[in-house]
């Protein structure tokens, strides 16, 4: 088997989490370190990843996703402990809060949430201030793995 070394982007891309988030879970212990490749250089190798991502489908098959390209609905939600934790979360108001959107992407700054929902095909709308505005009722379909395309 050829062993194949990933940079960051790459990483990032293939299992959905941001930089900051990828680092915190290696500290955890809950994700492979980096092999060092220089002094200012490091990288994955390829097999630790695709392990680490078959791990999370078989463990916790409806909370993470395998590529931001190749989306899968009931494996995108990373951050939560299940995706029954989003769904039984009480309404309280037709829209996300801003909190639950990041929890949702991962990403903090509405710039890197705008990204990954844009990649993970998913219909939203920005306010005049820019703020992402997803309806609650939608979030709740599209994690449970609905597809609300009309395709």
């Amino acid at each position: 088997m050829e062993k194949r070394i990933i940079r960051l982007p790459e990483v990032k891309n293939a299992v959905g989490l941001s930089a900051a988030t990828i680092y915190r879970r290696i500290k955890a212990g809950e994700f492979p370190a980096q092999v060092k490749l220089g002094k200012h250089a490091s990288g994955w190798t390829l097999s630790e990843i695709e392990d680490w991502i078959q791990k999370q489908d078989g463990h916790q098959s409806d909370n993470h996703t395998k590529s931001e390209k190749a989306f899968v609905p009931t494996q995108a939600f990373t951050t939560f402990a299940t995706t029954a934790e989003m769904i039984k979360a009480p309404i309280g108001t037709e829209l996300l809060r801003p909190d639950e959107i990041t929890k949702i992407t991962g990403h903090m700054t509405t710039h890197d949430q705008v990204a990954w929902l844009t990649n993970n095909r998913w219909q939203f709308h920005t306010n005049s201030k820019g703020e992402v505005i997803i309806g609650r009722m939608y979030a709740r379909l599209k994690m449970c793995g609905v597809d609300l395309s009309g395709n």
